[in-house]
């Protein structure tokens, strides 16, 4: 179940792990499930819903915490950008998964003053997402720490391979202790697209 107290932690903690799971599934439900969970069930003062092209995020928010959860593969959309492994440059960490940094970019201006405002209130920010959830919370997180508003945690659960080495070196300097890439033994998914392994 989800536990908001749990946000109110840095660093790795089981509870916000579990937390951040549950609301990676939830963000697959219709927006009025999830808003009724959110607001409801979890205790978020407010709630809104990002959803352009084939990009799609729930922004949640308390008086100490922001939660970003993006939504996965659902439609046939969502396939044909995941299908799309050419790499595209996006500094400051290099090459990435183009259909990933598209979807990603659907979204990026609407997030980063949300993002840009938690900061200055000196909340805790934390994304999630499960598959391509997870690559576009990576994304966010790379776009947080580029703006100096890195975010308190980043939490992704099945996520494909985003970008190149420079990519893992970048979230590893930039969040050395506040990265977590949950991956099951034989899911093939996080181990896809092979051609970003350089």
């Amino acid at each position: 179940m989800f536990d908001i107290n749990s946000l109110a932690h840095s660093g790795f903690n089981w509870s916000t792990a579990l937390s951040l799971a549950h609301a990676s599934r939830v963000s697959y439900e219709d927006e009025g499930t999830v808003r009724n969970l959110a607001t409801l069930a979890w205790g978020f003062d407010d709630l809104h819903f990002l959803d352009v092209g084939e990009t799609q995020a729930f922004v949640a928010q308390s008086g100490h915490a922001t939660l970003i959860v993006f939504r996965g593969s659902e439609s046939r959309g969502d396939w044909l950008g995941n299908l799309n492994v050419l790499r595209r440059d996006h500094p400051p960490v290099g090459s990435v998964h183009s259909g990933f940094l598209g979807a990603y970019l659907n979204v990026q201006a609407q997030l980063a003053p949300v993002m840009a405002e938690a900061h200055s209130r000196g909340k805790n920010v934390f994304l999630a997402g499960h598959s391509l959830g997870g690559a576009l919370a990576t994304l966010a997180a790379v776009d947080a720490a580029t703006n100096d508003h890195p975010v308190t945690g980043v939490y992704t659960f099945g996520q494909p391979r985003v970008g190149t080495l420079t990519l893992g070196n970048y979230v590893g300097t930039n969040y050395p202790s506040s990265f977590f890439r949950f991956v099951n033994a034989g899911d093939i998914v996080p181990r896809i697209p092979p051609l970003l392994d350089h």
